[in-house]
């Protein structure tokens, strides 16, 4: 069984490999009364533009995330 620190580095390496790729939208606390709905509902307003933004939480900041992957140019 993997230990907490092994984990929390494989997260951590994860993390930095999905910054990569995707493009950050907007952002609010994971600490808001209401938890993540400030950022669905950012992320249902894009999604009505036209945008395929989903929500993230990123650990290191504490903060929901909308999201919208990276274009790749292939």
């Amino acid at each position: 069984m993997a230990s907490f620190r092994e984990v929390r580095r494989e997260a951590a390496a994860a993390q930095r490999r999905a910054d990569s790729a995707r493009r950050i939208l907007a952002e609010t606390s994971a600490g808001h009364p209401r938890g993540s709905w400030p950022a669905e509902e950012q992320a249902q307003a894009f999604r009505d533009a036209g945008i395929p933004a989903t929500v993230v939480q990123d650990f290191r900041t504490d903060r929901f995330l909308v999201v919208v992957p990276e274009q790749s140019d292939d």
